[in-house]
């Protein structure tokens, strides 16, 4: 019988946006400001080399999460830009609160699925996070009204390791005081959220409503197009 639920965040409860544009720009203002010479190519090539999520997985595979800070200093480094103490935490600052002023947008049937299952089950989240920490996000969450629906969040830059790494699984059954057979992952992507749940024997649920190809060695035990049909699932297939 499953007692707890947790779910992704991106493309799961918040449709994926992307906020490259606005921090390259903010960046580009913030070097003229203080008369720091570049090639716009150059930083635009090392700026997505270091900020985008995918080329820092292939990077680095020991499943750590990459602060924001090791990105920033990695991309001035190659470029061979100095810049003060001061300078680099308001880029920080800037790159990691961008997401209060553009909200993104919550995923079909979030609030009713939530809803009715808060009652009955013991909710969670478990999130890697790119360049939007874990404080700023639950703060989105405060606003859309969320949080009073989540007993547990779990972020990567709290926790220091990215999914699927199977700790971050164990810290949801030990902050639930639940076995894997009594709860239920729900996520977009097959190579963390479907494979680290299947690797703690904790119920899969894939959210596939984009059309994703399956993957031959990682098999969801579900499949669904819209986030309301985990309700079914575990009222109807799962008790």
């Amino acid at each position: 019988m499953i007692r707890a639920v947790t779910f992704d965040l991106w493309n799961t409860i918040f449709a994926n946006i992307s906020y490259s544009n606005e921090r390259l720009n903010y960046l580009i203002e913030k070097l003229k400001i203080e008369d720091i010479l570049f090639k716009k190519k150059e930083l635009e090539r090392e700026f997505y080399k270091n900020f985008d999520f995918g080329n820092w997985d292939r990077k680095d595979l020991s499943r750590r999460h990459i602060y924001t800070i090791v990105r920033l200093k990695e991309m001035l480094k190659n470029l061979k830009i100095l810049l003060k103490p001061k300078i680099i935490n308001d880029i920080i600052e800037n790159f990691e609160s961008i997401m209060l002023k553009i909200k993104p947008p919550l995923k079909n049937s979030v609030i009713k699925t939530l809803e009715t299952l808060s009652p009955d089950y013991k909710i969670g989240l478990i999130s890697d996070t790119g360049i939007t920490p874990g404080k700023v996000i639950r703060k989105v969450m405060d606003d859309y009204k969320l949080s009073q629906y989540f007993e547990i969040t779990i972020f990567s830059d709290e926790t220091g390791i990215y999914k699927p790494d199977p700790s971050v699984f164990q810290i949801a059954l030990k902050k639930f005081k639940v076995r894997p057979e009594n709860a239920l992952h729900v996520g977009d992507l097959l190579l963390t959220d479907i494979k680290g749940a299947r690797d703690c024997q904790i119920t899969s649920v894939w959210v596939n409503d984009n059309k994703q190809i399956p993957h031959p060695e990682i098999i969801p035990d579900f499949e669904i197009q819209d986030l309301y049909e985990v309700v079914n699932i575990i009222k109807k297939q799962l008790t």
